[in-house]
């Protein structure tokens, strides 16, 4: 029995052996996935140093618009950024409302008058023709 256990010990060994990849293969694996890791981890580090680009050590975040540092300034005791912050989110860059820019009508007074230049250069040019 014990001889019988030995050699199907050893053949299963052999055959794990033949289906193992080889120890260089392995090795090239774990290389290149400490590589990426440290590729990843060097990359973050560059996004941060850019992020922090303008920053000086030692000096409060004094901002740049004058008002605000004016009014930082005038009242020490709040919090101008945050205040700004939530007084105006984000908005968008062609939020145009043309009723607010150019009166009522506006858009509908512009269409009329194009459509009448329009009719009279078709008179003219069959008048021309």
């Amino acid at each position: 029995l014990t001889e019988v256990l030995a050699s199907l010990d050893h053949s299963e060994r052999q055959e794990w052996e033949r289906a193992a990849p080889p120890l260089d293969a392995m090795l090239e694996v774990i290389s290149a996935d400490a590589e990426r890791d440290e590729e990843s981890q060097r990359l973050a580090a560059i996004k941060e140093s850019f992020g922090q680009i303008g920053r000086v050590d030692g000096v409060d975040d004094d901002p740049s618009v004058p008002a605000l540092r004016l009014a930082k300034q005038r009242r020490p005791d709040v919090d101008w950024t945050g205040e700004v912050g939530k007084e105006r989110g984000p908005q968008a860059f062609n939020d145009f409302d043309e009723a607010r820019q150019e009166g009522g009508n506006s858009f509908e007074e512009r269409q009329a008058r194009s459509a009448s230049i329009q009719a009279k250069l078709q008179a003219a040019r069959n008048r021309m023709s």
